[in-house]
C-alpha cells in the first residue's frame, strides 16, 4: 500500500497525527504514518508579519520527505502566509508531493472533536492539492476553499462527486 507521511515541524504534538488519519486513509485509500521531524530553517518567518511564508516551509518539506513515501503532509503550529495573502491554513505542491497545514488558526476551536475536525478537512484538501486537484464551488466538497474555520468545518470531509472520479483516475 502506498504512503502518506505526516511530519511535525517544530513543536506539533504527536496526538495530530491520530487525529487527521482516519479522514486521510479514507480519502486516498493510503497508510498514514507518522514521518521525519521537521526544523523550520532560518529565513521561513517574516518578522515583521510574525507569520511564515508557505512556500518555503514546503521547500523543507520536499528537502525532508523520503523517497518511499507517495506524500509527505506538514503539521505546524505556525500561522502561514502567501504574498499575496494575509494568511493560509495551508498550502499544497502537486510537483514535489508535499503539502502543510497549520493549526495556528484552529487553536480557538470549541472544543477538541472541532479542532480535530478542522485539522482532517484542511490536510485531505491540501493533500488534494498535491493530486492535483483544484478548487471547487460545490459547498460541501473538502475542495471547496475556506478563509475562516467555520467555512472549513462546513465543507466536511468529502469529496463531491468530479473530483472523486478525478482523483480515482489518479490514484491508479
Amino acid at each position: 500500500m502506498q504512503t502518506i507521511g505526516v511530519a511535525l515541524i517544530d513543536a506539533v504534538e504527536p496526538g495530530v497525527v491520530a487525529q487527521l488519519r482516519p479522514a486521510v486513509e479514507l480519502a486516498f485509500a493510503r497508510a498514514v504514518i507518522e514521518g521525519p521531524r521537521v526544523t523550520l530553517p532560518r529565513g521561513v518567518r517574516d518578522e515583521r508579519r510574525d507569520q511564515w511564508r508557505a512556500s518555503l516551509v514546503l521547500d523543507a518539506l520536499a528537502a525532508a520527505r523520503p523517497r518511499e513515501y507517495e506524500r509527505l503532509l506538514g503539521v505546524t503550529a505556525v500561522d502561514l502566509y502567501r504574498p499575496e495573502r494575509p494568511f493560509v491554513f495551508g498550502d499544497g505542491d502537486a510537483a514535489r508531493a508535499v503539502a502543510v497545514v497549520s493549526v495556528a488558526r484552529f487553536a480557538g476551536a470549541p472544543d477538541p472533536d472541532a479542532f480535530a475536525r478542522l485539522v482532517a478537512s484542511e490536510a485531505v484538501h491540501q493533500l488534494g492539492h498535491t493530486y492535483g486537484l483544484e478548487h471547487c464551488r460545490e459547498q460541501h466538497c473538502v475542495m471547496r476553499p475556506s478563509t475562516s474555520p467555520e467555512e472549513t468545518v462546513k465543507r466536511g470531509l468529502m469529496f463531491c462527486d468530479r473530483h472523486r472520479a478525478e482523483l480515482a483516475r489518479k490514484l491508479l
